[in-house]
Formats: structure tokens, sequence, C-alpha cells
């Protein structure tokens, strides 16, 4: 199994603050699994720590193995999601690892 984690601080944009932009990250992130077949299972988090280093989301997936990590990678969904996240992300750091 592999398990993918994701984290990015995100930013506010014309369309919204970023508090909204946390939300909609959320809310787009967690539809995933319906319309991605290669993911076994997703949990997403809201960061509550107020240090400067912290993260305000976090995205944890697991596959079945690095082929079907990059199959969701390269899945239509997927890059639709990644674009959003484009626009609204500060940064982001990703770790991949199998378990």
């Amino acid at each position: 199994m592999i398990k993918h984690v994701v984290m990015w601080k995100i930013k506010a944009s014309n369309e919204a603050s970023k508090e909204q932009n946390i939300q909609k990250l959320k809310e787009v992130l967690e539809s995933m699994p319906s319309k991605i077949t290669e993911i076994h299972s997703l949990q997403v988090g809201i960061n509550f720590n107020t240090k400067p280093i912290a993260c305000d989301v976090v995205l944890i997936t697991e596959h079945q193995d690095k082929n079907a990590l990059e199959r969701y990678q390269i899945h239509p969904e997927h890059q639709k999601v990644a674009e959003f996240i484009a626009q609204i992300k500060e940064s982001g750091s990703v770790v991949d690892f199998e378990f």
C-alpha cells in the first residue's frame, strides 16, 4: 500500500477569502473518491495549529500500489482539483511512502 500525504498553505484569492478557499478545497478533495477508483481511502484535515510553520490543509490518501498512485495523479478529476489548488495555494509539500 502507498500513503500519499500533501499539505498546503492557502491564500485568499480575488473570488474568496482564505477561509472560504480552505472550505472549498476540503469539499473538492472529499468529492474525489466517488470519481477516482484508484483512491483506497481519503482523509482531509483543516489545521487548528497557529504556529507560523503550520500548513492549513492536509490530504492523506491510500492507494493499492505505485501504479494506482500514478493513475490517480493523471486522472482528469485529479487534474481539475490540481488546477484549483494552483490558484489558491501559497505553498505545498508532499510525501509518498509504502506501508
